[in-house]
């Protein structure tokens, strides 16, 4: 008898203290113990309106409730042509708008502080989108999908862009927070029109091919706080040319061949690093197509294979005027003997004479119209060929060089026999 009693009990507190209920043209899961209201909006006359503004509250028998969610696919696929949410909403539901395909317009409020997985996916006449201040994540796939979607604005509350979350969208520019930390795998991935890309100090996290695949980007500025950066982070984004690193923390670490920068970049031409940085990893520029580099005065050391496979290579801007202390494998499996190596003037005999640079075609003076740490230069460069592929001499492509002879097949058609000791 007692259990029946506790249970009847149980059952009327979970009907008081939440409930589904039509108000208006909406329908709300209430709680009464928080006076709040969940919009659920289930299928009901309201599914062809064409502008839908979400109430900050509600009253139910004589109770207001403040409006506070949009539940998970509340408008899946509806017709409406635009959406204002009220002041108060904090939560935007997993597919809340997905497929809402005549969708034009969106006001979100300061509110609002998570964008769910797939809120706007596929809204494809959605042509722009503010995120205001108070948005801290936008969630996986949130405007995949919205391919009219050419201008976003990012407020400076984010912190974390989820995977895919603007994927394949037609905006030409972005401009990140200071405030975010992570922008994930695919986030930008597809991104045609995308020229240029700034990535403020805060961020300490890229992921996999989160800029893969963008076309027109040229132009890469990578700020001070990066932590990790997938390989493959711009993968298929074959025409940056010109990349400012300001990680040098990232940069000082020794990696595997497979995790420099070499293999975050793998075709960019021109890199400019950053006055501070002391010292070139282990494998820093593996496997990299850099044709120009410049090195700040402030670095002291390079690790080993730091240019290993660098086939490239056409000039190295080097600030430091004492020579660099150099892993004597540092320059292996590259073309460096074919490079020139423009050094300050009063250090040009003691480059000629160190152990790693000797080598190098040309070894000449710096001069005032060479590019200089932390900037990109004025000067255009011609197209450089680079490495496409490796072969033993049996024809059998490689993924790497192996000891013996190695045939390299360069992007303009011709070849060259290296031989791994």
């Amino acid at each position: 008898m007692k259990k029946k009693f506790l249970f009847i009990v149980f059952m009327m507190l979970a009907l008081t203290a939440s409930a589904s209920v039509k108000i208006g043209d909406f329908y709300y899961e209430l709680n009464a113990e928080t006076q709040t209201a969940e919009l659920v909006a289930k299928r009901g006359k309201y599914w062809f309106y064409k502008e839908v503004v979400i109430p900050s509250s509600v009253t139910y028998e004589g109770i207001d409730y403040n409006v506070t969610s949009i539940a998970n696919a509340a408008f899946e696929e509806c017709y409406m042509t635009s959406v204002t949410i009220s002041e108060g909403v904090t939560k935007i539901g997993n597919g809340a708008f997905v497929g809402c395909s005549r969708l034009t317009s969106v006001t979100i409020p300061n509110s609002v502080k998570t964008i769910g997985n797939s809120a706007f996916y596929r809204c494809s006449a959605l042509p722009s989108i503010i995120i205001p201040d108070g948005v801290m994540t936008i969630g996986e796939e949130a405007f995949d999908g919205c391919t009219e979607l050419t201008s976003v604005s990012l407020g400076s509350g984010l912190t974390s862009i989820g995977k895919w979350a603007f994927h394949a969208v037609g905006i030409t520019s972005i401009t990140f927070p200071q405030s975010l930390r992570v922008i994930s795998t695919r986030a930008f991935e597809g991104c045609q029109g995308l020229t240029e890309v700034v990535i403020p100090d805060g961020v300490t996290t890229i992921g996999w091919r989160a800029f893969g695949n963008c076309q027109n980007l040229t132009t890469v500025t990578v700020g001070k706080g990066i932590e990790t950066m997938d390989a493959g982070t711009f993968e298929a984004s074959d025409n940056i040319r010109n990349v400012a690193l300001h990680c040098n923390d990232f940069i000082e670490k020794d990696h595997t061949m497979y995790e420099g920068i070499g293999n975050v970049f793998e075709s960019v031409g021109i890199f400019v690093l950053d006055e501070g940085l002391t010292r070139l990893g282990a494998s820093a520029f593996s496997g990299c197509y850099v044709y120009s580099l410049t090195i700040p005065s402030s670095v002291t050391s390079i690790g080993s294979d730091a240019f290993y496979y660098s086939f490239s290579l056409a000039d190295i801007y080097c600030y430091a005027e004492q020579v660099p202390e150099t892993a004597s494998n540092a320059f292996n499996v590259s073309n460096y003997t074919e490079a020139t190596l423009h050094v300050p003037a009063n250090a040009v005999d003691a480059y000629k004479s160190a152990e790693g640079w000797q080598n190098f075609g040309n070894i000449v003076a710096l001069t005032d119209d060479d590019p200089k740490p932390t900037a990109f230069s004025a000067m255009e460069y011609a197209p450089t060929t680079y490495n496409k592929a490796i072969y033993d001499l049996q024809g059998h492509q490689l993924a790497q060089p192996k000891k013996g002879l190695n045939i390299i097949k360069m992007s303009d058609g011709t070849t060259k026999k290296v031989v791994i000791k």
